[in-house]
């Protein structure tokens, strides 16, 4: 039931060994690298601690409505290649769809001016034709001698409006301001918008097609995570053409470990205790019956390396407050009757002992204060009775209630 102490240690060996020593150090898994180098002027292109791209890749793959046969071998199998390929089809569905949509707008909007395309050159002797939609009830403010006009469609909202002049009317002249309508005709739009319905078709064939890897991505997560780690400890080291220097917080009880270590491969080494103005890693250690304790408090907030640790408090009071807020015996003998169903079972994994530990402690905190404030099932049994006689609060008097 407390935080962990750590000390700060500095290894320094030689450039041609680092991939070693990190893969190394990666196996023994009790080093907090801190890095030594200057922050990046651009952050994003730091080496990810975790491969985000196969994450997204493989949730992307398995949202697919139609899957593929898995393969099961690893022959000709890349994962990296496969996940380029993912995030790439992700992308292309994401830019073709835009462009559809956007496509349709145009078509929307264009359609009511009919299959045209604007002349190009002098073919108007200059003139030009320019675009306006008025709504029905401001056609009468339209020009009658200045300008040359004609409606070329109209519904019960909308007059569509082109007029032909060599410039564009003054704003005062026209009801509405003008509207844009491209220079591509709705034979063109639509072609395009036919294309990008066929590209739209092959990119989800190609995704579909992807989805065999679903299963060999799956198995390779692991190992994908160990490389995407390794490669960004080995931007946290200091280089240099001879040798290079990685530093990093190690739990005290570790140290004799890595000694024997950095004795094995003729290491440097530099153990130091925390300065008060640094800011550890916070590493807590409790018993297995107090660990869901810690998974509460890591849940609001991890305490600081220089705090106490409120695992044991926090699992009491969660408990309690969780008592009185159910506050009936007789829910929680059902709630005791679905725990003892699943015992067994959650007993198998380390998360489920420790989630079977904190709903034991839940489910007892809730029986006793429900027997203590004498509901069964919203139902209070008559003081003459044995459950009656247990009854020591009285939930009802709302002035004990708050000092509790």
């Amino acid at each position: 039931m407390s935080i962990a102490s750590l000390k700060k240690v500095s290894l320094c060996g030689l450039i041609t060994e680092k991939k070693q020593i990190l893969d190394d150090l990666q196996g023994v898994g009790t080093l907090h690298l801190v890095s030594l180098r200057e922050p990046l002027a651009e952050p994003e292109k730091a080496a990810p601690e975790r491969p985000e791209n196969t994450y997204k890749a493989l949730k992307y793959l398995a949202a697919c409505p139609n899957k593929r046969h898995q393969i099961k071998q690893n022959t000709h199998f890349d994962i990296d290649e496969i996940v380029k390929k993912t995030i790439a089809i992700q992308q292309n569905i994401r830019d073709v769809s835009d462009k559809r949509d956007f496509l349709v707008e145009r078509i929307k909007a264009v359609k009511p001016w009919g299959d045209f395309k604007l002349p190009e050159g002098n073919h108007l002797a200059g003139y030009k034709l320019w675009f306006y939609i008025v709504p029905v009830g401001k056609l009468k403010n339209l020009p009658q001698q200045d300008l040359v006009w004609e409606i070329v469609h109209r519904d019960n909202r909308f007059a569509h409006v082109v007029v032909v002049a060599k410039e564009e009317p003054q704003a005062n002249a026209m009801p509405v301001l003008r509207t844009h309508t491209g220079t591509l005709s709705l034979t063109e739009l639509q072609a395009r918008l036919d294309e990008a319905e066929l590209e739209l078709e092959d990119c989800r064939a190609e995704r579909e097609s992807l989805t065999r890897w679903i299963y060999l991505i799956t198995r390779n997560l692991a190992r994908t995570e160990d490389r995407a780690v390794q490669l960004h400890a080995a931007e946290q080291t200091i280089d240099t053409p001879e040798v290079f220097a990685i530093q990093g917080w190690i739990p005290e009880q570790e140290i004799k470990q890595l000694s024997e270590y950095v004795e094995q491969y003729n290491l440097a080494i530099l153990i130091e205790d925390p300065e008060p103005d640094e800011t550890p890693p916070t590493l807590m250690v409790n018993s297995q019956q107090w660990t869901a304790g810690e998974d509460l408090v890591k849940f609001y907030q991890t305490p600081g390396y220089w705090d106490w640790d409120p695992s044991v408090p926090v699992f009491f009071s969660f408990a309690l407050f969780f008592a009185m807020i159910m506050s009936d015996a007789g829910y929680a003998f059902v709630f005791a009757v679905l725990l003892a169903s699943y015992w067994q079972r959650m007993g198998k994994t380390s998360t489920g002992l420790r989630m079977r530990t904190l709903i034991t402690t839940l489910v007892s905190f809730s029986f006793i204060w429900g027997v203590m404030i004498g509901s069964y099932f919203g139902v209070t049994p008559a003081e003459t009775s044995l459950f009656g006689k247990l009854k020591i609060l009285e939930i009802n008097d709302f002035d004990s209630m708050m000092r509790l």
